[in-house]
């Protein structure tokens, strides 16, 4: 089956259902996992003041509207007055705490080696993960945020299970109007839209786009890997083994959510606050490993600059362009490098450059996302005369979700990732012009079934398909179980 039938059907749904959305009314609730969501558009982007713990209670008082506590259905009964304990406030409302506490159960079975973050060497795994966001509120000035999680590793491994910070930050607003705010700690990065809704609450599937899960072949120097490859010996990667798994040594475009530390300022601005900006300086690259996101694993001396300007014609549209500069290689593997292969060479001379833009629009049971991202490499050359260079990777997502019933949603993504060309010496392809890496695509399409407000079930397979010699992890089917506290 060729690539465009596919993703004509990965998106058949959306365009049946878009016939229906025509009569219905627009829905733009926001969506935070404060609450499981799954037919609300989310038209919120990082960069606007709307912070994590006013859309939870933005949310709560939809909930107390909507729904009751007198309900058949004992589990959610039980739920809904765990909940009443989980947050309160003072009466004048200047100070309010809330916390979210949600159970995820991932359970995957793909071929080997395993795709984009997995690390095992079998052909299964199951990840469980217990997340709990924090929120306090002093007035509407100040924000204090902290996520949690409790896992086998901040990407599905098969270690003991472990507590980890995964994001804790300040936000403060000094003026009544959220035309600026200051955020400084460990959070998001500010690029794209798929960020904002990552969490298992929101994603309307189970993985991440490929943009940001899909290994490339260049390294930050992890797993002894050389930073600094001919391209001769670059291009050998495209036939070589591939390491178990592939995230030991390889790094993607942007590493899921990207947990970098750093500052951040960002507002919203606008007679109706149509435009939404972000700018941000981070310790770490988009497609950094989370273990250089702390600041005591990796410092400022050669920091990140990231930034979004987001516009909203309307309630059903997001549109946003993103841009991002910083330095990919890890710090020990420059040092490494700068020891032995060239001596007073600077971890700031390798950068990685991502310029991206995003779309997404909501309508009805009807919401679609797209992104694109160019991300360009600049290789370290060890030997003069031997350097590669800069080279690009180009990635790409468009994004359906249909929510045909009350408590059922299909969801389809079609994802392709393209390399630029080089000009090998020696090797394959040697003295013509070939991709860097292998092009591939790959397909996911997923249903899912909201079982009461705090439960969901998802059920999900994919297909991808890798050119050249090699084409590991072609098939994967998951399921995942969330049940919100």
């Amino acid at each position: 089956m060729n690539q465009p039938m596919i993703a004509l059907l990965l998106c058949v749904s959306s365009v049946r259902a878009a016939q229906v959305a025509a009569v219905v009314p627009v829905t733009t609730n926001v969506t935070t996992p404060g609450v499981l969501q799954t037919g609300s558009a989310q038209t919120n982007s990082e960069g606007t003041p709307s912070t994590t713990a006013q859309v939870a209670a933005a949310e709560s008082a939809v909930e107390q509207i909507t729904t009751t506590t007198d309900t058949a259905d004992p589990m959610e009964s039980f739920l809904e007055r765990l909940r009443q304990f989980q947050s309160f406030g003072t009466e004048d409302g200047q100070i309010s705490f809330n916390a979210d506490l949600w159970l995820t159960l991932d359970y995957m079975v793909f071929s080997t080696p395993p795709p984009g973050f997995i690390q095992t060497s079998n052909g299964q795994i199951f990840a469980p993960t217990l997340s709990g966001l924090f929120t306090l509120d002093i007035s509407k000035h100040l924000e204090f945020v902290f996520l949690g999680l409790v896992n086998r590793g901040f990407d599905p491994t098969e270690t003991s299970v472990q507590s980890q910070p995964a994001e804790y930050y300040t936000q403060l607003t000094p003026f009544d109007t959220p035309v600026l705010n200051f955020k400084g700690g460990k959070f998001q990065t500010a690029f794209g839209q798929w960020t904002n809704r990552h969490f298992s609450t929101q994603n309307s599937l189970i993985n991440a786009p490929m943009m940001y899960g899909q290994m490339t072949s260049v390294t930050d120097g992890n797993g002894g890997a050389s930073i600094a490859p001919t391209t001769s010996n670059l291009v050998r990667r495209k036939t070589s083994a591939v390491p178990v798994p592939p995230v030991t040594k390889w790094i993607p475009i942007v590493w899921g959510p990207s947990y970098a530390s750093g500052f951040q300022l960002n507002g919203t601005v606008g007679t109706l606050q149509q435009l939404d900006w972000a700018f941000e300086m981070k310790n770490a690259s988009l497609s950094s490993r989370p273990q250089e996101w702390d600041l005591w694993n990796r410092g400022f001396n050669y920091p990140t600059f990231t930034g979004r300007a987001g516009f909203r014609p309307d309630a059903a549209w997001n549109l946003g362009v993103s841009g991002s500069s910083g330095s990919y290689i890890s710090q020990a593997a420059y040092d490494r490098f700068s020891t032995t292969s060239k001596p007073g060479s600077s971890i700031g001379e390798s950068r990685q450059n991502v310029v991206g833009t995003d779309i997404s629009y909501a309508h009805g049971p009807i919401e679609l996302w797209s992104e694109f991202a160019w991300s360009q490499y600049e290789v370290p050359d060890a030997k003069d005369g031997k350097a590669v260079g800069n080279i690009g990777a180009y990635s790409y997502f468009i994004e359906s979700k249909w929510k045909f019933m009350p408590q059922f949603w299909l969801s389809g993504r079609w994802n392709q990732q393209l390399y630029s060309n080089v000009t090998p010496a020696t090797g394959p392809g040697a003295g013509s012009e070939t991709s860097w890496y292998n092009n591939l695509w790959r397909a996911d399409a997923c249903l899912g079934f909201k079982i009461n407000r705090f439960t969901q079930f998802k059920v999900q397979y994919s297909y991808t398909e890798e050119a050249g010699t090699i084409d590991p992890g072609q098939n994967l089917f998951a399921v995942e179980l969330v049940i919100q506290f």
